[in-house]
């Protein structure tokens, strides 16, 4: 027996030793080399305080009392060891009495290598701590439950935000949690519709919002919690209470619809219609409001003012700008035509120069600017003299299809100070039509983001349409029928003239 245990001891990976009363080493089995690196002959009959920590001696002298006191009750205890090497170890182990005649005449210690399990619960309780830091830190409500439906986690945010009590809380049950909620909700039923339904679709991914009868919105989202070894350990829940970006976004799309409204306004209402012409329009902004504008309008002397526009950018900004060119446009038009003996050449030059020096003497920070054509018709003779300030040439259709193009006669309004426009002179003879648009319909996109290319544009001119209104509808169709079910990518503006035939 004596060999039996003797093997025992000497074969086995934790330390066994016994101490004198005090605290000098009288045995250590071979493993105390092995997990601290000094040789038997090196620590018997020596303190053990030589290699434990100062600040766990106080703790170790303690325990010896202790036992002394009670030698029937043994204690447990982790203390740090210097290894040879200098580092420190910490051991976990059982002290207890050696009695030997009746009396206390020493310990007995079983301890065993603990620091790399010590090292990893310190990292797992500050991950641990961590997390929960970031979770209470968190604006979202939390809640994680596992595949049982047990809650096994959550922060203050979420029981904050759906009012719940200590004692439902405390019952760590899923199922009790969702019971407390649903008269909050506005629609309870379709709550619990959902959350089973992401129950039963384990890998499942969602998000949605949910409406409360106080008038609350919270945006929720749903994944599963899926260790990185494919180990799965339930759903995490996060809510958002959005009530007042939704809120924001209402009162958004009111302010854009009103602009959206108070645009409409700067376009003509209705269009001039001289005897013997037709002038047709079309006009689709890429969202509430636009950069885009046209504008068709008298002046003195039967003359017609053709206007077709594209400021830079989209948006409000873009909409902002282009109320104001269209104004400037406008106003210094009427009053140059108001002349005495006003030409053609300087009712546009006049228009289209104080436009642009106004832009660029007190916007120019905002770095706006705007394509234009602005044309005089004379429904009497035809004749049309016009300034295309860097914008799309229009193009004159006749009999045999499309002809000239009005190219530019100067850059876009607002870049230079005084910059140098010129006076072109077209014509329009009987059955010609002219054609003026924005990049909006040659750019417009389809699901693969191509475009729709001047190309399409003019193939769709060869054929003779009966009336103007006629070939815009013949081109908004293609060019939506292009882009199918893809948004938007810019403002489109189309404008018509067509002379009617003797």
């Amino acid at each position: 027996r004596e060999e039996h245990f003797r093997r025992l001891i000497e074969d086995g990976s934790d330390i066994i030793a016994v101490m004198e009363l005090g605290g000098r080493l009288r045995y250590a089995s071979p493993s105390t080399e092995r997990l601290l690196g000094y040789a038997l002959e090196e620590r018997l009959g020596r303190d053990s305080d030589e290699i434990l920590h100062p600040e766990d001696a106080a703790t170790l002298r303690t325990l010896y009392a202790e036992i002394q006191a009670h030698p029937e009750e043994s204690r447990r205890f982790e203390f740090r060891f210097r290894h040879k090497d200098g580092a420190w170890r910490i051991l976990e182990g059982i002290l207890r009495a050696l009695i030997e005649g009746g009396a206390v005449t020493g310990f007995v210690v079983n301890a065993r290598d603990v620091t790399e399990r010590v090292a990893a619960e310190r990292t797992l309780r500050y991950q641990k701590t961590l997390l929960e830091a970031q979770g209470e830190a968190s604006i979202d409500g939390i809640l994680v439950v596992s595949e049982a439906r047990e809650i096994l986690s959550y922060n203050h945010r979420f029981v904050e935000m759906f009012s719940l009590s200590p004692e439902v809380v405390e019952t760590k049950s899923d199922e009790a949690a969702l019971q407390a909620v649903l008269d909050a909700l506005q629609d309870p039923e379709a709550f619990l519709a959902r959350v089973e339904e992401l129950y039963e679709q384990p890998d499942a991914e969602a998000r949605d919002e949910v409406a409360l009868r106080d008038g609350r919105v919270f945006d929720r989202y749903s994944a599963p919690v899926v260790s990185s070894r494919g180990e799965r350990y339930g759903r995490i829940w996060f809510f958002r209470d959005i009530t007042a970006e939704r809120l924001y976004a209402q009162g958004l799309r009111r302010e854009l619809e009103i602009g959206r409204q108070i645009q409409q306004g700067f376009l003509p209402a209705c269009l001039p219609a001289p005897p013997g012409w037709e002038i047709a329009a079309r006009f689709h902004p890429a969202s509430q409001v636009a950069g885009d504008f046209y504008d068709a309008f008298e002046l003195a002397e039967g003359r017609v003012g053709l206007v077709i526009a594209d400021v830079c950018g989209k948006g409000l900004g873009a909409a902002l700008f282009m109320a104001l060119f269209r104004s400037l446009l406008r106003a210094y038009a009427e009053r140059a035509s108001t002349a005495t003996a006003a030409s053609d050449e300087a009712i546009l030059l006049e228009a289209v120069r104080a436009t642009n020096d106004y832009i660029t003497r007190l916007h120019r920070p905002a770095h706006t600017f705007a394509s234009v054509f602005f044309g005089l018709l004379d429904p009497e003779t035809g004749a049309l003299p016009y300034v295309n300030a860097g914008h799309e040439p229009p193009v004159v259709i006749g009999r045999d299809g499309p002809g000239v193009r009005l190219a530019p006669t100067g850059p876009a309004l607002g870049i230079l100070p005084k910059a140098p426009f010129q006076v072109a002179h077209a014509a329009l003879a009987p059955g010609d039509l002219l054609l003026a648009f924005t990049d909006g319909v040659t750019e417009a996109r389809d699901a693969a983001r191509d475009f729709f290319t001047e190309e399409r544009l003019f193939a769709l001119l060869t054929a003779p349409a009966p009336t103007a209104a006629a070939l815009l509808d013949r081109i908004e169709k293609a060019v939506h029928t292009y882009a199918g079910d893809a948004p938007p990518f810019d403002d489109l503006t189309l404008l018509a003239v067509r002379r009617g035939i003797a």
